[in-house]
């Protein structure tokens, strides 16, 4: 569980799709203090890294190929952790332990973090109004 003073920690899955998006998230983030603890070049790479140093959430590329496998290994070794998938087509899913998968509504980089707090903050919650 984040403190969320100390700042919502985000570990990203390297890949070319995330690199621009992200830049904008985290430029947006300021009043959410969304903090950028690491990359990880692989899916072995994210799971060693989330045994090392805890993170409140993990960005990755809806298109992976191996990405059904991450998040399945994530949810079940790291049940609080929040992943972000990013899909090419611009939507955003945010997976948690949760009966359903979530699609955000609004794709605006300032939305993005603040569903992104949201979710951390408050998991499996369909509150924040950019969640559908």
């Amino acid at each position: 569980m984040t403190n969320a003073q100390a700042g919502i920690r985000v570990l990203v899955r390297e890949h070319p799709l995330i690199d621009a998006r992200l830049e904008r998230v985290l430029g947006a983030a300021q009043p959410q203090r969304i903090v950028l603890t690491g990359h990880a070049t692989d899916s072995i790479s994210v799971l060693l890294a989330l045994r090392a140093d805890e993170a409140d959430a993990v960005v990755i590329a809806d298109e992976q190929p191996d990405k059904e496998s991450l998040v399945n290994h994530l949810m079940t070794q790291f049940p609080d952790v929040t992943v972000i998938a990013l899909a090419a087509n611009g939507d955003v899913w945010l997976e948690q332990r949760c009966p359903n998968r979530w699609r955000l509504g609004d794709r605006t980089a300032g939305d993005l973090a603040g569903a992104l707090v949201a979710a951390v903050l408050n998991p499996c919650e369909r509150q924040h109004p950019s969640i559908n």
